[in-house]
């Protein structure tokens, strides 16, 4: 006798579309039918009939086109949207294929931060061309596939993009052969070129900046692997460091906790300052910095607040950083923030059935300035970072906030 799961799962691949194109015609499907009944101000967002159209295409061709073709087109057509919350997740492994390493982007240009161990020579060095383009000319030609609202935002987020094969191709910086040419530049002004083919390594080698006692110098890359907060007192410089990297409770740790511990560290010490760093915080819940905010409350009259942004400063860190400025006087040091002020937000996951494609889009919109639509939050103190700040362990933002 069947069990009732068995029944259910032989219910379910019933259900499903027997041929491949038919699964991609029901995602399609799917995928016009919830944004259209889900995302805030889709008419608005969109050109309709452009949108249809392409569903119209793809639904036709797809038993042409290959995976990858689809999901690059899906992830152009969600961009379309303009906001970072609606979008094609980048998928972590198929249909695409990843270069084993990593780069960022700094005020002197984009360079690889991370490697397998076969091409641990391009640490630290920047890029100056990917195939035959400027690494520029490709950001430009691959922005329409990354969800954005501003050119800080699309170079914080463009990175896991650029080493992407199947987009890499797409944009005309690399061929059919599956590998990608880069031209590196040391700091000698020497070049050296490198042809990169697609893995997932095992191991990783990556850039890091140490003193004699092997410990970063840069005190904002010394916990890489702390996603949620940290801090440090900082006793040269009598501050209190708060790194804050997403608006979520650590669950082993919630941020409420997390604060006292903060605070009552500080009563111990002697303290002129408070630091609170967002620059790679994407967002969350806006509301989970209520503690940090009401416990500075009676101290930032005496114990003044800089806060820290970048272009991966989003979302619910956006209102973090406008909140701090307004209730506790903060200075914002950096550049300016990855999306606006006015925010498209409450963003949905929608994952499609058959090809598992994870698509976010926007639900809400908060609007927190009356009179414009800016780009960005704007800096009091702007400084930017380079290349050679991080390979000399240097925070230029955070010494211009212990400066002021």
């Amino acid at each position: 006798m069947r069990s009732a799961a068995a029944c259910i799962l032989a219910a379910s691949l019933a259900a499903q579309p027997a041929d491949r194109s038919a699964r991609w015609r029901d995602d399609l499907t799917r995928l016009s039918r919830i944004l259209k009944a889900e995302q805030y101000a889709f008419p608005k967002r969109y050109d309709v009939s452009a949108f249809d159209a392409e569903i119209t295409a793809l639904e036709r061709d797809a038993a042409t086109l290959t995976d990858p073709d689809i999901t690059l087109r899906l992830m152009r057509l969600v961009a379309g949207a303009k906001d970072g919350h609606s979008r094609v997740v980048v998928p972590v492994f198929g249909p695409f294929r990843r270069l084993p390493l990593t780069v960022e982007w700094f005020a002197d240009g984009l360079a690889v931060m991370s490697a397998a161990p076969e091409y641990a020579d391009a640490l630290g060095l920047r890029v100056t061309r990917i195939g035959r383009m400027t690494p520029e000319q490709v950001l430009a030609a691959a922005a329409p596939y990354i969800a954005h609202e501003n050119e800080f935002g699309l170079r914080a987020e463009s990175p896991g993009y650029l080493t992407v094969l199947e987009v890499l191709q797409a944009v005309g910086a690399a061929d059919a052969s599956g590998r990608v040419t880069l031209t590196l530049v040391r700091a000698d002004g020497s070049s050296m070129e490198i042809s990169v083919a697609p893995g997932n390594p095992l191991r990783w080698t990556t850039v890091s900046a140490l003193d004699a006692s092997h410990t970063p110098v840069d005190v904002s890359r010394r916990h890489p692997d702390q996603r949620f907060y940290w801090f440090e007192y900082l006793r040269d410089s009598h501050a209190m460091y708060v790194q804050y990297n997403t608006c979520q409770n650590d669950p082993t740790r919630p941020f409420a906790a997390f604060v006292r511990d903060a605070l009552a560290a500080a009563d111990r010490e002697r303290v002129d300052r408070w630091i609170v760093d967002l620059r790679r915080n994407s967002g969350g819940m806006n509301r989970v910095i209520k503690p940090l905010t009401e416990g500075l409350a009676g101290r930032s009259a005496h114990q003044p607040v800089f806060v820290l942004i970048g272009g991966a400063t989003f979302s619910a860190a956006i209102e973090n950083a406008m909140e701090l400025k307004r209730k506790l006087h903060a200075t914002l040091v950096g550049e300016p923030t990855g999306g606006k002020p006015n925010i498209y937000g409450n963003p949905r996951t929608l994952t499609l059935p058959n090809s598992q494609l994870k698509v976010q889009y926007s639900t809400a919109f908060v609007k927190h300035v009356s009179d414009g639509d800016p780009l960005a939050i704007d800096p009091d103190i702007r400084i930017s970072l380079t290349l050679a700040d991080v390979l000399a362990g240097r925070d230029p933002v955070l010494n211009a906030a212990l400066a002021r």
